[in-house]
């Protein structure tokens, strides 16, 4: 399994949507830049099953990975924790 897989393995169904309560899933889409050229994207969208009207919509991959990584950057870091499960803190 590549790493791009694994990344993709990961984010699928763990991210719920706030506005239905269903839960994200990965599309990967191709387009054809030309005869020679082809563009992957990857999309996560709402599953749909706790309804078959939802409105919510799809966001680019990149986009969602920025997202989550502005959040994590905001998290409290336990520095008790880090230090009795011998980790080290990260540089800040």
């Amino acid at each position: 399994m590549t790493s791009e897989n694994i990344k993709r393995v990961r984010l699928s169904k763990i991210i719920e949507y706030k506005l239905c309560g269903s839960r994200a899933i990965a599309e990967k889409n191709l387009k054809r830049l030309d005869s020679k050229n082809i563009t992957k994207y990857i999309y996560y969208g709402c599953t749909r099953l706790k309804g078959i009207n939802c409105k919510c919509g799809h966001i680019r991959e990149k986009d969602l990975i920025n997202q989550l990584s502005n959040l994590m950057n905001n998290l409290p870091i336990d520095e008790t924790l880090i230090k009795q499960n011998g980790l080290r803190s990260p540089a800040i």
